[in-house]
């Protein structure tokens, strides 16, 4: 899941160092710095100084070629939180009729140019449209592998997020990693990457490497942050503005047995509490130790952001997702879920006060999201961008093949 967990790669701390590698926020990072103004994009495949305008080398997608070709059950849909409420929609809809979201295009010749080329055409691409669109999907670009995907990528000369990659994933080289390895039976609710930390990805891209099976599922599920700002009721937002939003993570003791969850030794890499504490100090976290040495550590962050390029103040967190009823949903805690409480999760969230989020509130949002969801369907080798700023993205459960992986850009 994109943005499902937070400390993944915690490493010990270094002598008068206070660098760790980490999924959550706070410690000194490096990124990949690229030359965009510089680069020579030499080609095997064509000239690029014919390049002028990117559309020129794309043609609009029919709306029919997105569509899902049967209603995705949603309302009641197993380990999806809330859906068993009557405010939740009863199918996931396509793309709507004369909208462009998302926007999508073919490439008209893919021939035209070699890969690095067509990573110039769609930098151009990206760069003029998708802060008006939030999403772009492109189709038919010379890409048949990981490796093609991997020279693309580099040649778009985008900055890569580099701070920590949270979620459940795996890597697989170029900056490229699974997009979930959630269990595929799970539906994984829309959210913006990395939205719980004041550092996060500005962009996503995806790529399919393999296409869904036809009505079994895994379509990638888009919102548009601007529809859930405006349609959530004001109070709530105007609430959470005021007491801001407590993450809160829940690391048992190793030695008191761990169950389901990695333990803080196993997760900080050492089994001195005190080394562990100056980690957490020197970041700014707060956190605890209960008598059985197990650790609960926190921070709080805001629930809106304005995005740079459009003004808007957007609705920016992990609320739902990151919240101990989303963890219940899930099959790992089919069997003890109910028995567990809140702060027993690996992750869970209050106001930033300490105090409890209505279960009313967290409905009220998910019936929001999901009622402005859409999802399209993939084919072998697409590409898509996101605007992580003004696009939520999730995943519809799935059976049978799938493969999308993904790489999440700094700027």
């Amino acid at each position: 899941m994109l943005g499902s967990t937070f400390p993944r790669n915690l490493t010990k701390l270094k002598t008068g160092s206070s660098r760790i590698s980490t999924g959550w926020p706070w410690y000194n990072h490096t990124v990949r710095l690229g030359s965009w103004s510089k680069y020579n994009f030499s080609t095997h495949a064509g000239s690029h100084d014919d390049i002028k305008t990117s559309t020129s080398h794309f043609s609009p997608i029919p709306l029919q070629e997105l569509a899902l070709g049967y209603n995705p059950q949603i309302k009641g849909r197993p380990y999806l939180p809330g859906s068993t409420s009557g405010g939740f929609p009863e199918f996931l809809p396509g793309p709507q009729e004369g909208s462009s979201f998302p926007k999508a295009y073919e490439v008209k010749n893919s021939q035209q140019y070699d890969v690095k080329g067509w990573s110039l055409v769609c930098r151009q691409l990206i760069d003029e449209e998708l802060a008006i669109h939030g999403a772009i999907l492109i189709r038919n670009l010379p890409l048949s592998s990981m490796g093609d995907f991997q020279n693309f990528l580099q040649n778009l000369n985008f900055k890569f997020f580099e701070h920590g990659v949270t979620g459940y994933r795996t890597p697989l080289g170029g900056h490229v990693y699974t997009a979930s390895d959630d269990p595929p039976e799970v539906t994984i609710e829309p959210h913006n990457e990395c939205s719980y930390s004041p550092l996060f990805p500005k962009k996503i891209v995806m790529f399919c490497l393999r296409e869904p099976n036809p009505s079994c599922g895994g379509e990638t599920v888009l919102l548009k942050s601007q529809d859930l700002t405006a349609s959530l009721d004001p109070k709530v937002i105007q609430k959470f503005e005021a007491k801001k939003i407590r993450y809160q993570a829940f690391l048992p003791n190793k030695d008191t047995g761990a169950g389901l969850q990695k333990s803080w030794q196993d997760r900080f890499w050492m089994d001195d509490p005190k080394e562990v504490q100056t980690i957490l100090e020197l970041n700014g976290w707060s956190y605890s130790w209960d008598k059985g040495k197990n650790l609960r550590y926190w921070y709080l962050n805001s629930p809106v952001i304005q995005h740079p390029i459009t003004g808007e103040k957007i609705w920016f967190n992990q609320i739902t997702s990151y919240n101990a009823s989303y963890f219940r949903a899930l099959p790992l805690y089919e069997n003890t879920g109910d028995s567990m409480k809140d702060d027993q999760f690996p992750f869970h969230c209050y106001y930033g006060d300490g105090s409890d989020i209505e279960p009313e509130v967290l409905q009220h949002i998910r019936e929001v999201m999901w009622s402005y969801a859409v999802g399209f369907w993939w084919r072998t080798f697409d590409v898509a961008v996101l605007d992580n700023q003004q696009v939520l993205h999730g995943r519809m459960g799935w059976t049978g093949d799938r493969k999308l992986v993904t790489s999440l850009i700094a700027e």
